[in-house]
């Protein structure tokens, strides 16, 4: 049995590729009775284009569970987060034993990811059919 990642959203927009779904995600902290003082439970909006054959029996503002494999997930979180960060240690430490400067071997590091961010956009089309989502109404 293959274990799913799901999270509830609302559509926002429905377009010929698919369905545009809004996910609101909220810090731990988010149902905390101090957050307005601290300020750090802020929730944040992710729109995620969904591919749907049969777009037309959702509506705008409609509640939704999106879900995704576990296992693709995870190959997500490898591409955006690990990856990445890979390459900006191992940028780091090249120029930095290069140039014996941290300001540089900074500033390289994070330029060295402006290349894999470009392939990353290059290919957005062929990584969009690595991943599968599923749609359903929330009931």
């Amino acid at each position: 049995m293959t274990s799913t990642i799901s999270h509830e959203g609302i559509v926002s927009k429905i377009t010929p590729e698919g369905i545009e779904v809004v996910i609101v995600s909220q810090s731990a902290c988010a149902a905390c009775h101090a957050k307005g003082v601290c300020g750090l439970g802020e929730a944040v909006e992710k729109i995620i284009q969904v591919p749907v054959p049969d777009a037309q029996k959702f509506y705008q503002g409609q509640r939704v569970v999106v879900e995704m494999n576990e296992s693709e997930g995870s190959k997500a979180v490898l591409w955006g987060f690990v990856m990445p960060f890979i390459i900006l240690m191992i940028a780091f430490f090249f120029i930095y034993f290069l140039t014996r400067n941290e300001v540089y071997a900074g500033l390289g590091s994070l330029l060295s990811l402006v290349p894999y961010y470009f392939v990353l956009h290059l290919t957005k089309n062929w990584m969009r059919n690595k991943f599968t989502f599923n749609i359903h109404p929330l009931k």
